[in-house]
């Protein structure tokens, strides 16, 4: 499982709010522990967030339109080996601002996106102590990128049939062959009468149903054959298309569109009889019709809700002056085509500079010979133009402020500016390369918790994660438990320790990356029988 997590920087009042680390990694835990997978390999990204309203009213699709912009520029600006076309793109917006419902860009799908907080908003969740609920939400919404649907329980709309009363894991009571829920980490037993993770119920774990389905189209995909990408261009260029419509209103809005050369993993639309993007002349004349299908918003969990997006990439046509959306042959949406292309020339850095700063500020230059107003996305290359990642889309300024800790350090640099007047496209490097310091590494300790008590001789596992901006997730050769009591217990990001001596331990994880740069962290625990309380007699005054 290859999964990209942006946690999406949003302002709302006077505050700029986003998801923190540990919402991360409770996420890529819970993926880890649940699906079927033997590991899950992840990165995360910064995505400030350029909509004119932040993602908590502007709704899930609107953030899908993001990512799928964002990945579309990965796939142009990639070749094999440096990427794998199966990447699921999954957006966490922390709910400091606003609740927004979670969806995936249908099912399945390579975005979705979802809310992350601390507590549940709409009342305290019994089952769920660890901290975040973004985990098994986002394991939700994953599910349906991977092709899963509803579970239709507690109000869940849209889905497939259930072999299981009511959505529990396990199987009827009475049945000696019903399954039971295990957590690979934790090493927890889920008792059968837990509920699917696609419903929208309490208590949830993956049932058997769910785990096939995912796995299947995990191995699906590793054989190339699950969804409809085709290897290898077909045509010369391509329009990457993004909208979305509103199929109770049946209208249509526009967002950036982008001309894209080298696109090597095009998706066939789906086809309908009533949905069509059409390519125009000057004249009028239809110059090429591709029959699509909206991409209902999956997970939005009514029947009602009518929101859809458009994430499409078709052939270019040369001589294209006018893209519309049509439904039923009238036009509810479209954007005309200059005949002429933007100009954009990056400004800074350009070439031998040295960023060790906490932020950089990228300047370009961009204008029009047509007047367009242009929109601008950001790439950035850590090994001088081999491999591209896609860091900011959707500016109208020509500049943007960067965290350095979000993007790897190197010592041959290069960043790409792209600029979009709307539908025509150009782009600009960095003259050349220069460099950015390397990362250290974060850790983290999944488990056991703090102040966990273990008896004498009884089994601790030890759960752990390691990531480094440069190198991903760190290997089990980076990761090396120990005690300040029995010193150096093993390495790996799991591990389980029977036989530690009786007291309080201080269990350390340090995390080493591939530039000897070093973190830890550490977790107490208490080996040994209850600490003896002692109990002071009480004094009553008369």
């Amino acid at each position: 499982m290859k999964v990209k997590i942006y946690t999406v920087s949003y302002q709302h009042g006077p505050f700029t709010y986003e998801a923190q680390n540990d919402q991360v990694q409770a996420l890529v835990s819970w993926l880890r522990r649940a699906y079927p997978v033997a590991f899950v390999t992840w990165q995360v990204h910064m995505l400030d967030w350029s909509g004119a309203q932040s993602p908590v009213f502007a709704g899930c699709g609107a953030v899908n339109n993001e990512l799928a912009a964002l990945r579309a520029l990965y796939l142009a600006n990639n070749d094999a080996p440096f990427f794998d076309p199966n990447w699921r793109f999954y957006g966490m917006v922390v709910d400091a601002g606003g609740f927004m419902q979670g969806c995936a860009a249908s099912i399945p799908s390579f975005v979705a996106s979802g809310p992350t907080g601390s507590g549940w908003p709409f009342g305290g969740v019994q089952w769920d102590t660890d901290g975040s609920y973004g985990d098994w939400y986002g394991a939700h919404e994953l599910g349906h990128a991977y092709g899963r649907y509803h579970t239709m329980f507690c109000g869940a709309k849209a889905g497939v049939p259930y072999p299981y009363p009511n959505g529990i894991i396990g199987g009827p009571a009475g049945d000696t062959d019903r399954f039971y829920g295990w957590d690979i980490e934790l090493q927890e037993v889920y008792p059968p009468n837990w509920i699917d993770i696609m419903s929208y119920c309490d208590w949830l774990w993956i049932s058997d149903f769910t785990y096939e389905g995912l796995r299947s189209q995990l191995i699906s995909e590793a054989s190339g054959t699950a969804l409809d990408v085709t290897h290898g261009s077909e045509a010369d260029e391509y329009l990457a298309v993004f909208g979305q419509v509103d199929l109770s209103e049946m209208t249509a809005e526009l967002g950036t569109l982008y001309r894209l050369q080298n696109y090597s993993y095009p998706e066939s639309p789906i086809p309908s009889a009533d949905w069509s993007i059409a390519f125009f002349d000057e004249a009028g004349e239809t110059l090429a019709l591709y029959p699509f299908t909206p991409k209902n918003d999956a997970g939005r969990g009514t029947e009602e809700y009518t929101m859809a997006s458009i994430i499409e990439t078709v052939p270019w046509v040369n001589g294209t002056a006018r893209v519309a959306i049509q439904y039923q042959g009238t036009e509810l949406a479209a954007c005309d085509v200059s005949e002429t292309q933007p100009n954009v020339e990056m400004i800074y850095p350009n070439g031998g500079e040295v960023l060790d700063e906490d932020t950089v500020t990228v300047t370009w230059e961009g204008s029009d010979p047509d007047g367009d107003g242009l929109v601008y996305a950001l790439l950035y290359s850590p090994d001088g133009g081999s491999s591209w990642e896609a860091v900011a889309v959707g500016m109208r300024e020509t500049e943007c402020a960067l965290d350095l800790d979000d993007i790897p350090g190197s010592d041959e640099a290069l960043f790409r500016v792209v600029a979009s007047d709307g539908v025509n496209t150009a782009q600009s490097d960095s003259q050349g390369t220069f460099q950015v310091s390397f990362k250290g590494p974060k850790v983290w300790i999944t488990s056991p918790e703090a102040s966990a008590r273990f008896t004498p001789r009884q089994q601790v596992v030890l759960v752990g994660e390691g990531y480094d901006t440069e190198d991903g997730c760190l290997p089990d050769q980076g990761l090396r438990w120990s005690s300040d009591i029995d010193g150096e217990l093993g390495i790996g990001s799991q591990l389980s320790v029977t036989h530690l001596q009786t007291g309080w331990h201080a269990i350390t994880l340090e995390a080493t990356d591939s530039h000897q740069q070093t973190a830890n962290t550490t977790v107490s625990i208490y080996i040994g029988d209850q600490p003896y309380v002692l109990y002071l007699p009480m004094v009553m005054q008369r």
